[in-house]
C-alpha cells in the first residue's frame, strides 16, 4: 500500500509524463518523420565534395526568343532564313519588302539601355536552326553587310506602342530568295554597339511579337478578261536561331549556371555514411545551394526557373566520356530564382532514397536552368570549394532504421 504522501508526487509525475508527451506531439506536427516503432532517427548533413561546370553543345533554335546585343559578357547575334517563294501567287508584282522587328524585352537594364544600332549581313555559308550551335559560322566577320537598322529600346507595357523598327529588303536581296534558294542562306544580324541585349520573339514564339517578312504587291490572273489585284501575305522565318558567345569570367570557389550559353553546374556528394546500415530508409532530403549576387557578370532576370537533375552523368569520374553528362537526365523538381534570392532548396527524396539503395547510381545532381535556350542569363553559384564553409552546396537528410 502507497504512503499518503507518496501518492500527490507520483501524480504530479503522470500529468508530467503525459503532458511531455502531448507536447512531442503537438511540436511534430505534419513533417512528423514516420519512425517506425522500436526504430531510430537521424539527421544527417553531406557537403559537396566535387563540383564542376559543363557547357553542353545544343543549338537555340528552338527558344521563343531572338538575342542581339552586347552586354554583361555575353555576345549575341541572330540569324533569319525567309522562303517567300512558299506564298507567292503564280504571277506576281512585289511593291514593298519589309522585315518587322517587335521588341519584346531589353535588358540588363532597360531604364538605361541605348537605341540598339545593328548590323544587317548577308551570310554566305550554309546553316539551320537545328544545328547553330557556338562556333558555327565560323565566318560571320567576313559576310558582307547590306545595311543597318536602328531598334528601340525603349520597352512599353502598353501592346498598342510596342517598339517596332522595319527593315525594307532590298530588291536584289528579295530576287535571290525568291529565285534561287540553293544560295538563300538568309541575314545575320549583330550589335554595332554595347550596353544592352535586345530580344526578339522567333517563329516558335508568340505570333503579335515574332519577327516575320511582309510582302505587298499585286497578282495578275491567268485570264486577261479580269483586273490584276492587290496581294499581300505575311512569312514567318524558316530557320531562326541565336547564337550566343559567353565571354564571363570563371571565378575560384563558383560555378557559373547559365542559359543562352547552355552552362550547368554539376555537383557530387559521398552517400556513404548515410547507406553504411542497408535497412536505413531515406524519409526527406533537401538540396541546398547558394547564389553569389555580387559575382561580377552576374545577370538575373526575375522569375528564370532552375532545376536540379540527378543521373547527370553514367560515368562517376565525370567527362570520362564527353557525351555522358546529355545522358539520363531526369527533371525531378524546380524552383523559381528570384533577384533577391541567396539560397535554393530542392526537395531531392525520390532521388536520395534511390541512389543510398543503390550506391553504385550515385553520379551526384545537375543544376541548370529549365528553359536554356530562352533567355540569356548567368548566375554563379558557390561550390565545394568555397572560401566560406557555410555556403558550399549540401544535402541534408532524414533517416530512420530499425
Amino acid at each position: 500500500m502507497l504512503k499518503q504522501k507518496t501518492l500527490p508526487v507520483l501524480i504530479w509525475l503522470l500529468v508530467l509524463f503525459a503532458g511531455g508527451c502531448a507536447q512531442r506531439e503537438s511540436d511534430v506536427g505534419d513533417a512528423a518523420i514516420p519512425v517506425i516503432p522500436g526504430g531510430t532517427e537521424g539527421r544527417t548533413e553531406i557537403y559537396a565534395t566535387r563540383s564542376a561546370e559543363w557547357d553542353t553543345d545544343f543549338s537555340t533554335g528552338r527558344g521563343q526568343y531572338l538575342q542581339i546585343g552586347q552586354a554583361a559578357g555575353y555576345t549575341a547575334v541572330s540569324a533569319l532564313r525567309f522562303e517567300p517563294s512558299s506564298i507567292l501567287p503564280d504571277s506576281y508584282a512585289i511593291d514593298t519588302a519589309r522585315i518587322r522587328f517587335r521588341v519584346d524585352r531589353v535588358f540588363p537594364n532597360p531604364e538605361e539601355a541605348p537605341d540598339l544600332r545593328m548590323l544587317i549581313r548577308k551570310i554566305t555559308e550554309p546553316w539551320d536552326e537545328d544545328s547553330l550551335v557556338e562556333g558555327v559560322l565560323p565566318n560571320r566577320a567576313s559576310y558582307p553587310v547590306i545595311d543597318t537598322l536602328l531598334l528601340p529600346t525603349d520597352a512599353s507595357t502598353d501592346t498598342a506602342n510596342i517598339p517596332t523598327a522595319y527593315w525594307m529588303v532590298p530588291d536584289s536581296v528579295l530576287n535571290q530568295w525568291i529565285t534561287d534558294d540553293s544560295t538563300n542562306y538568309g541575314i545575320l544580324l549583330e550589335p554595332e554597339n554595347s550596353g544592352m541585349i535586345v530580344g526578339v520573339q522567333s517563329a516558335e514564339g508568340a505570333t503579335n511579337y515574332a519577327v516575320q517578312l511582309e510582302l505587298l504587291g499585286t497578282q495578275f490572273p491567268e485570264s486577261l478578261d479580269y483586273a490584276a489585284t492587290d496581294w499581300g501575305d505575311t512569312l514567318f522565318a524558316m530557320d531562326d536561331a541565336y547564337q550566343a558567345v559567353d565571354s564571363s569570367v570563371a571565378i575560384p570557389g563558383r560555378l557559373r549556371v547559365a542559359q543562352g550559353a547552355y552552362r550547368r553546374a554539376l555537383m557530387y556528394f559521398p552517400l556513404d555514411g548515410v547507406a553504411a546500415n542497408p535497412l536505413r530508409t531515406v524519409v526527406r532530403a533537401w538540396l541546398h545551394v547558394f547564389v553569389d549576387p555580387q559575382a561580377a557578370n552576374s545577370l538575373t532576370y526575375t522569375g528564370s526557373n532552375f532545376v536540379y537533375k540527378d543521373g547527370t552523368l553514367q560515368d562517376t569520374l565525370w567527362f570520362a566520356d564527353p557525351d555522358s553528362a546529355k545522358l539520363d537526365l531526369i527533371a525531378s523538381s524546380s524552383t523559381v530564382f528570384e533577384a533577391d534570392n541567396i539560397e535554393l532548396a530542392f526537395e531531392v527524396t525520390n532521388s536520395l532514397a534511390g541512389m543510398v539503395g543503390q550506391p553504385w547510381s550515385n553520379s551526384g545532381f545537375a543544376i541548370e536552368a529549365t528553359q536554356e535556350s530562352d533567355v540569356l542569363s548567368r548566375q554563379y553559384f558557390y561550390a565545394h570549394d568555397s572560401e566560406v564553409d557555410s555556403l558550399r552546396p549540401r544535402l541534408e537528410i532524414w533517416w530512420v532504421e530499425p
